[in-house]
């Protein structure tokens, strides 16, 4: 009986890990979308391989359900004495301190690498944009003008017009892309071992 417990023990991890890491690798797929008609909604999707494929995960969110005036609780931090603090954090703090001035420089290297695993399947904006001042609408639709403008392709469609008249946002947006997490885990990953943990 211990034996076949041992058995199913052994084959739920080895089924565990091999999900974890056929996870990390596979590509995915996420879908999000905005529309204010007939009443402004959020939809995200996530689907694996393909963005064509059925999605794993479909979240819905009509904007006016939230409840804007809900109270928030506020948590109260945790106790702890400070030779629990001080045994904790004293030997990865100085390590950070020590290479802090290496981790900022690394820094806009490290964020370009990651990005650089984000691929971008289609992006659409169609609609009209107005703030509370026309001026702030006439420079904010300036700021977009160079994307807006931009050669246009079968992956990136703009189509945005200043509303002066009128506050508010309307239209609506889709942006498509895919990743694998081991990819964007990777650089940084990379930076800890090569400067928290190799270099200790």
């Amino acid at each position: 009986m211990l034996g076949v417990l041992a058995g199913l023990l052994a084959a739920l991890i080895v089924g565990v890990v091999a999900l974890l890491l056929f996870l990390l690798v596979v590509p995915l797929h996420i879908h999000l979308s905005a529309r204010s008609i007939p009443q402004f909604e959020v939809v995200f999707q996530l689907r694996l391989f393909s963005r064509r494929a059925p999605a794993l995960i479909r979240i819905t969110e009509p904007v006016s359900r939230r409840h804007k005036n809900r109270p928030q609780s506020v948590a109260k931090p945790r106790a702890r004495t400070a030779k629990k603090a001080r045994k904790g954090t004293r030997p990865l703090g100085r390590a950070i301190r020590r290479r802090l001035p290496r981790l900022i420089r690394a820094a806009p290297s490290l964020i370009a690498d990651t990005f650089a695993g984000l691929h971008l399947d289609r992006l659409q904006a169609h609609g009209r944009i107005g703030l509370d001042d026309p001026a702030e609408t006439g420079q904010l639709y300036g700021q977009l003008c160079p994307l807006i403008y931009a050669p246009q392709s079968k992956r990136i469609s703009l189509c945005v017009t200043p509303d002066f008249d009128h506050r508010g946002l309307a239209g609506h947006m889709l942006l498509e892309f895919h990743f694998q997490v081991v990819r964007l885990a990777w650089p940084t990953l990379r930076l800890i071992w090569r400067e928290l943990v190799w270099m200790r």
